[in-house]
């Protein structure tokens, strides 16, 4: 009986020392309140009154207080930081928002900006990505979209050049002779050369002609092999070089050779060839094109009436050509099966596995899908299909960018402007060649 009363008496006690702890918990909370109430009350006089230097600090200690009501004040403090100008405690403020996932349109879009004005465009992208994920914003996926395109242009010499696909190492002429230069501009190899091809990505060779006579020369221009007529016909032209073939004329026809100039497929004999992508190449007998396989099969008869090639000299891009048949324009893929119901006036290859140009019979230009529907109206005087996000555009006499969003990207002040490659484009102004080097910022 007596551990029955000892053991009442215990629970008696515990359970007042319960009431005890929850009144003092409510009543400190409550403490902690008042106070959160207190410094923003007159914070909010400071600043209604643009005293912020004095409102910010009241502010900063009552979201330390940290209760439901601190996403409100955080607002409240951003807006201080703003009218104060006080930039960089803005940007952490928001970053902290954005992470809890409280920050507001407004609040992405401020903070980039500070970014962007502070030469930070990585940071601001990235904010400004982190805030579509959160919000879903068509206002953040503007901004993203009017800011993902930075680059920089590069001035030379030079009166000409040729694009490759990776834009490491330039064909570039000076008016007399060719010699090569890098992205940045800066000279690779002198202009001493006649021609010169593009350096071929699983060899590492080039080939180039000194005084009639054709070499493969390495990067560092040693000579790697020589077209001496010593047992063969010299070569009367090169044109392209492609996975570790020579494309090369003897006797008014091109055929595939090694960098030896030894011909390698004897039984193949055109009048034109393409270099070779997506495992097959455009060849043309005569008046008439077809379609080859890198071993020689034949994908598509000569029956066609042209082929449209890019700027690195293939007809393909991510397994899809454009093709003229009957005279109108169309898209096949590289099994040469018809891609599409439309067929157009004029038409570009495609470049990448983007927009592809075409125009209409008023040969006005516009763009279409890899499905063949047109996706950007006929509105230009002519264009170059899209690559790296962006498609060279004549607007009038000019050339500039545009996105895929059909906005402008590159001012319309060029001469002449080629498709990007590897984040590198080639234009002309006043006659000279520039670089113009792309930071593109995915989605």
């Amino acid at each position: 009986m007596k551990n029955k009363r000892m053991l009442l008496v215990l629970v008696f006690a515990a359970t007042i020392m319960l009431g005890w702890l929850v009144t003092i918990r409510t009543v400190s909370g409550a403490e902690v309140i008042n106070e959160q109430n207190e410094l923003v009350k007159e914070a909010d006089e400071y600043a209604a009154k643009e005293l912020y230097v004095r409102a910010i600090p009241l502010y900063e200690r009552a979201i330390k207080l940290d209760t439901d009501k601190t996403i409100d004040i955080e607002a409240k403090l951003l807006i201080c930081y703003e009218a104060y100008g006080n930039q960089s405690s803005y940007i952490t403020l928001v970053e902290k928002r954005a992470e809890a996932g409280t920050a507001l349109e407004q609040e992405y879009l401020t903070a980039a900006d500070y970014y962007i004005e502070s030469s930070k465009l990585d940071e601001a992208i990235e904010l400004i990505k982190q805030g579509i994920a959160k919000l879903d914003s068509q206002v953040l996926k503007d901004y993203f979209e009017e800011n993902r395109y930075a680059y920089t242009v590069r001035s030379t010499s030079f009166t000409e050049a040729v694009t490759t696909e990776d834009n490491d190492i330039i064909p570039v002429y000076n008016g007399e002779k060719w010699g090569y230069i890098n992205s940045s501009g800066k000279k690779l190899l002198n202009a001493v050369y006649d021609s010169a091809t593009t350096f071929d990505d699983t060899t590492n060779l080039a080939v180039v002609s000194i005084d009639g006579v054709y070499y493969a020369i390495t990067e560092a221009g040693d000579k790697y092999g020589v077209d001496d007529g010593s047992e063969y016909p010299q070569m009367t032209d090169v044109h392209t070089i492609t996975i570790g073939r020579i494309v090369g004329q003897r006797n008014g026809l091109y055929s595939y050779y090694n960098y030896d100039f030894e011909p390698i497929a004897e039984g193949h004999q055109y009048d034109e060839i393409t270099s070779n992508s997506c495992g097959v190449a455009a060849v043309k007998k005569g008046d008439k094109w077809g379609i080859i396989t890198d071993g020689g099969a034949i994908v598509v008869d000569f029956n066609l009436e042209e082929v449209a090639v890019n700027s690195h000299d293939c007809a393909f891009a991510d397994n899809i050509a454009m093709v003229k048949e009957n005279g109108r324009w169309h898209l096949i893929d590289n099994e040469g099966n018809i891609v599409g119901e439309e067929t157009f006036a004029y038409a570009k290859a495609p470049e990448s596995s983007e927009y592809i140009a075409v125009a209409d019979d008023n040969e006005m230009w516009g763009f279409i899908d890899r499905e063949g529907k047109l996706v950007i109206d006929y509105q230009y005087y002519d264009a170059c299909s899209f690559s790296n996000g962006l498609a060279a555009v004549q607007t009038a006499s000019d050339w500039g960018y545009i996105s895929l969003a059909n906005e402008p990207v590159i001012a319309s002040m060029y001469e002449a402007a080629a498709p990007f490659q590897n984040g590198t484009a080639l234009v002309k102004l006043a006659g000279q060649i520039q670089l113009i080097e792309l930071e593109y910022y995915e989605d």
